[in-house]
């Protein structure tokens, strides 16, 4: 597609002398910035449309265009413009029921608690406006109420993100590296309600025996680290990704 895309702007580059001032894709969709009047905007899109045809492909390329001069949106975002600066702003589909997952869920508690502060950051990177963020995280705060999680709680996560710096959220993670001869000895197990105090008394043990054999802590530098599993569903029950060996049949010619 990425190749396609080059020619296609080419060609339109080498026929009428312009091309988009902005072309970004992911997957499929498209953002672009065009510089020009309504019918130059107009021609492009059906040379867009069109190229596919002109080159003799195989495969008919279509583009379903909407465009405006204030906003438009774009995957999860609306985009408009402000005072010649451009804008972004949390765009939700009408459809979107908000069925993130229930506070009782059958997962350990990080998990549960980690899904809306992820999903406040998300918010926060998306709105360049502090108070379009705060606007979507009220109402965010009632989404996950309606899924059982804590008011109290929530809102003071949404607080949290919103006193970050945007700029730092919008940095890619640098990852991070560990020492070979430092690694945790990790500890897992499949996920059970039972479990969720281990975590901490596997530390307070490892901390009463290393301070008691300090020799131990030569071979265990750090306390273990539990990492829980997925337990098994009822769908992995019925469903199986692969079939059994004994009914795979491979036909003799």
């Amino acid at each position: 597609m990425d190749k396609f895309e080059r020619a296609m702007l080419d060609s339109y580059e080498e026929k009428y002398g312009s091309r988009p001032a902005v072309w970004l894709r992911f997957i499929d969709d498209v953002f672009f910035i065009w510089e020009g009047n309504s019918e130059s905007l107009s021609q492009f899109i059906a040379h867009c449309n069109n190229f596919s045809k002109s080159i003799n492909m195989e495969s008919s390329i279509q583009f379903t265009a909407c465009h405006s001069q204030k906003e438009v949106t774009f995957l999860d975002m609306t985009i408009r413009l402000e005072y010649s600066h451009l804008v972004t702003d949390l765009f939700i589909k009408s459809v979107d029921t908000h069925t993130y997952l229930h506070s009782k869920s059958f997962h350990p508690p990080s998990t549960i608690s980690a899904i809306p502060k992820s999903q406040f950051i998300r918010i926060r990177r998306i709105c360049t406006e502090i108070r379009d963020y705060e606007r979507h995280a009220a109402n965010f705060v009632r989404f996950f109420t309606q899924r059982g999680y804590n008011a109290k709680t929530v809102s003071a996560v949404a607080k949290e993100v919103a006193s970050m710096d945007r700029d730092l959220l919008l940095n890619p993670k640098q990852p991070t590296r560990t020492d070979d001869n430092n690694k945790r000895v990790v500890l897992s197990l499949k996920w059970h309600p039972r479990l969720k105090f281990l975590p901490k008394a596997l530390h307070g043990l490892y901390e009463r025996y290393t301070e008691k054999f300090p020799n131990l802590k030569k071979t265990f530098p750090e306390p273990p680290l539990v990492a829980f599993r997925k337990s098994q569903t009822v769908r992995d029950t019925l469903v199986h990704s692969r079939s059994p060996q004994s009914c795979v049949r491979i036909p003799h010619f």
